[in-house]
């Protein structure tokens, strides 16, 4: 709500018991002097009580308001509290009675400038949260209306289902193709001790595993695709989508591509034609690790996802990740490892 809103549903019914002055300063909602601003906290925070926050010098400037949170007093708000509730809510359907989005940060109106300025950046650091972009939310992910169940996954590690249950749990898309992705690096370990396993006395064959396992991580995942992604076209189709996000594929896979690029001379042709069916295999080794580097490495020589690449991750790289994850679970010949 703007300030004049909240002005009126300040002489209503609803909020006769409470004293509330509301104006707005520097384009922010301003209440009885307190200032909200939606947070994401740690989900290892406890929410029982609010906190108070206060500056270095042991000065009060806020209290981290646990809004979220179902509350047995519903009626009963502070100050810190009303606050959030007024700037989150709309007037037409504004209620006490339920738990908000976000938590908040609600800081004095005469610390404001300082918190902004000195501790908001910082917080996920020394308070185990973190502030919401204004602008920017979670990207979420469109269903069809159906969901088609795959036959013949399986998990062959008891580790895969704790990476499933951490995937769905994820706060974030980047978290989620993460996790997923652990799946891949999981298997890749598993497959070599499972072979090296089943060598014979005479252990032929040992240094070809060896070789094979010491080589990059990128070639690792490579090589768990080329053998057991065994459905090109089924592939195929979620590469293509890659040119409904040219801008961030062409950074992440060629500007800021590495020499093992399978298409670093034929890019041009996949905007106009698609990724060749012959190539899809490698090409989303290629490409799932390039996105996995993206999201993991905060360094010189990356590409850095941003808040604003979600939807490439949620639309694009996730789908191809699952689609190839299915493929190496669903395949036979990694059951007989077991």
């Amino acid at each position: 709500m703007d300030a004049a809103q909240v002005r009126i549903l300040a002489s209503s019914e609803m909020l006769k018991s409470f004293k509330i002055d509301a104006h707005e300063r520097n384009g922010r909602l301003v209440v009885n002097e307190k200032v909200a601003l939606p947070v994401k906290c740690d989900v290892s925070v406890s929410r029982q009580d609010d906190v108070e926050l206060f500056t270095p010098e042991g000065d009060p400037m806020g209290v981290l308001c646990f809004t979220s949170v179902p509350s047995a007093l519903a009626l009963d708000k502070s100050d810190y509290q009303l606050a959030a509730y007024l700037y989150e809510q709309d007037i037409a359907d504004f209620s006490l009675a339920r738990p908000l989005l976000h938590d908040y940060a609600v800081i004095d109106k005469d610390c404001i400038d300082e918190y902004l300025q000195e501790y908001a950046g910082t917080s996920a650091i020394w308070g185990g949260y973190a502030h919401v972009s204004e602008s920017t939310g979670i990207e979420e992910r469109a269903y069809s209306g159906i969901l088609t169940a795959r036959r013949g996954v399986k998990l062959v590690l008891p580790a895969s289902e704790g990476l499933c249950h951490r995937a769905v749990s994820a706060a974030h898309p980047f978290e989620r193709f993460l996790k997923h992705y652990h799946q891949l690096e999981l298997i890749v370990d598993w497959t070599v001790a499972r072979k090296i396993a089943r060598l014979p006395p005479t252990l032929a064959g040992f240094d070809k595993l060896m070789s094979a396992y010491s080589s990059s991580d990128m070639n690792k995942v490579k090589g768990l695709l080329s053998e057991y992604c065994a459905d090109p076209a089924g592939i195929k189709p979620l590469l293509d989508r890659v040119t409904g996000h040219w801008e961030t594929a062409e950074k992440i896979f060629q500007e800021f591509g590495k020499s093992d690029n399978p298409l670093e001379k034929t890019w041009p042709r996949v905007k106009a034609a698609g990724v060749p069916i012959n190539e899809a295999v490698r090409v989303a080794a290629y490409w799932l690790f390039r996105v996995r580097c993206s999201i993991a490495h905060h360094r010189i020589g990356e590409y850095v996802l941003r808040e604003d690449d979600q939807r490439f991750v949620v639309d694009f790289a996730e789908p191809l990740l699952l689609e190839v994850i299915k493929q190496v679970l669903g395949n036979e010949r990694l059951h007989a490892l077991s």
